[in-house]
């Protein structure tokens, strides 16, 4: 008799835990976005700034990657993410500088932006 109301509980547990990880997996993957970007010149280096913002209610990573044009169509931004951690329902300041621009420092700058997606593993995707 112990042995079967010890096997019933374990066959619970267990079904409860492969369910509970299907419903977990199955979420949508977290989203983010990139608020208050801008760009500014900082003697010779041009700097971009912004927050990342987790819209989701899960602690996610995201890929950060700057998309900066300036006056002639040159794009002066490292074709490289960065990955930044954010709780949550929160937000992230975010940081790019470029001490090596091709260009002379206080080009006007055309194209303010960066990609934000959420990275597939890694910290905070727990």
């Amino acid at each position: 008799m112990a042995a079967a109301v010890l096997a019933a509980v374990f066959v619970i547990a267990f079904s409860v835990f492969v369910v509970a990880r299907h419903v977990w997996r199955s979420q949508p993957p977290t989203r983010g976005a990139m608020v208050g970007m801008r760009c500014h010149w900082n003697g010779p280096w041009l700097i971009a700034r912004g927050t990342v913002v987790n819209l989701g209610d899960r602690d996610a990573t995201f890929a950060v990657r700057p998309d900066v044009t300036v006056a002639g169509g040159r794009s002066v931004a490292a074709n490289e993410s960065e990955y930044i951690p954010v709780r949550g329902g929160s937000g992230h300041a975010w940081r790019w500088t470029n001490d090596h621009a091709p260009v002379p420092a206080g080009t006007s700058v055309t194209r303010c932006s960066a990609t934000v997606s959420a990275s597939s593993g890694g910290e905070g995707d727990d």
